[in-house]
């Protein structure tokens, strides 16, 4: 219990932090953009990890910026919006209680025949946070 209200307010970010922002602000090397691209590009899974407010989405962001450079059809699933891609063949999907689980939108989207399907932040009712592997 809280003594008074209190909320968050998530804004998206106006505009996606890519891997080669990451080199030219030092926080990535050279190195270390050409194996997250190449990652993507192989179509390798990754899982993004890390406490809050570690950049996790933003780095998810600078990922799912690769997909989209691709004609991969991508079918990304969420509990609540915040990651942004601009692949032109793109299909968003979130879960809601009582509707669709994540299970539900993952079964789904099998029969959608995706290329990717990318799962934000996951939340599942009374328990931890979690990403589930498919």
């Amino acid at each position: 219990m809280a003594a008074a209200p209190a909320f968050a307010i998530r804004k998206p970010a106006v505009a996606v932090f890519t891997l080669q922002d990451y080199v030219a602000a030092g926080t990535m090397t050279v190195e270390q953009a050409e194996i997250l691209r190449r990652a993507v590009a192989d179509r390798r899974n990754i899982l993004v990890a890390g406490g809050t407010s570690t950049g996790k989405t933003t780095l998810t962001n600078a990922l799912l910026a690769e997909v989209a450079k691709t004609s991969d059809r991508v079918v990304l699933i969420e509990d609540t919006r915040e990651l942004q891609c601009a692949a032109p063949n793109l299909i968003a999907k979130r879960t809601k209680h009582g509707v669709a689980t994540l299970c539900d939108l993952v079964r789904s989207s099998l029969r959608l025949r995706p290329d990717r399907i990318p799962i934000g932040e996951v939340f599942t009712r009374g328990g931890p946070r979690h990403r589930t592997p498919l």
